[in-house]
């Protein structure tokens, strides 16, 4: 997002003297805690993007730390999309456009996860039909073709700006309240309600598969990119315990979208 106006900046020294000082007898490793009070008035928009953060050798002395233990704050803060860095000119809030995909490791969709953490994330339902479903969306749903199936497309935005669009395939879905999804603006949640309560057989498991792919007319202009932009695809396919019940294919403009796993070694 380019602004026309540079943001106000907070004096650096009103910045550190609002922040909390570190608990020394607390199990929380000390980068983690200053992390954390970083974090904190960014996610709650006290600091605007733009906004010039202290320096490291200032971090450093307020917090009574090693240079390296700023450091790994400062980096965990700059990989999750808070911060950014530049050379000679210091340290800033970032775009609040780019978000880091960091969902534990169960069925959570991305942008419900950003809710939750009080990002300002819209829920568009563009549309909920009935459509015959074409060899991918049979195959994945373990279906004849042709096979009757709901429909929902799809669009959210983040800070009003389009991030992506979708189409997700949901069997046996015709009593499906489309409204329920714009209220909540969770697709995932409304259709694991639905399918709950409609058939007493709660989703089980998914696989996710991503990949790149480039915007067609239509998906450009919904997600206000040029045709050809580089996109992120995903498809997810989710189970319960019997059978195949979702397929979504999302599409995620590739210059606000990351995705970060954590393994264990």
């Amino acid at each position: 997002m380019t602004n026309t106006e540079a943001p106000p900046r907070t004096p650096l020294r009103a910045l550190l003297e609002a922040l909390p000082g570190l608990d020394r007898n607390g199990d929380l490793p000390y980068y983690a805690q200053i992390k954390e009070r970083l974090r904190a008035p960014i996610q709650a928009g006290r600091w605007p993007e733009g906004t010039l953060l202290p320096t490291e050798a200032q971090l450093q002395v307020y917090f009574g730390v090693s240079r390296t233990t700023v450091r790994q704050a400062l980096a965990d803060l700059e990989a999750e999309g808070y911060i950014v860095r530049h050379p000679g000119r210091g340290t800033f809030v970032a775009s609040p456009q780019r978000v880091a995909d960091r969902r534990p490791r169960r069925l959570v969709g991305f942008l419900e996860t950003l809710r939750a953490r009080g990002v300002d994330v819209q829920s568009e339902v563009r549309g909920v039909r009935t459509v015959r479903a074409s060899s991918r969306v049979a195959a994945s749903l373990a279906l004849p073709l042709g096979s009757p199936v709901t429909e929902i497309r799809h669009r959210s935005l983040v800070h009003g700006q389009p991030i992506a669009v979708s189409r997700t395939y949901l069997v046996c879905a015709g009593d499906l309240d489309a409204e329920d999804i714009r209220r909540k603006g969770a697709l995932l949640t409304s259709l694991r309600e639905h399918w709950d309560r409609v058939h007493r057989e709660p989703f089980r498991h998914a696989r996710r598969v991503t990949t790149a792919t480039l915007a067609r007319p239509e998906e450009a202009q919904l997600l206000q990119v040029d045709p050809g932009s580089a996109l992120v695809l995903v498809r997810l396919h989710v189970n319960s315990d019997r059978r195949p019940v979702v397929y979504l294919q999302a599409l995620y403009r590739a210059d606000r979208y990351e995705y970060e796993e954590f393994l264990e070694a």
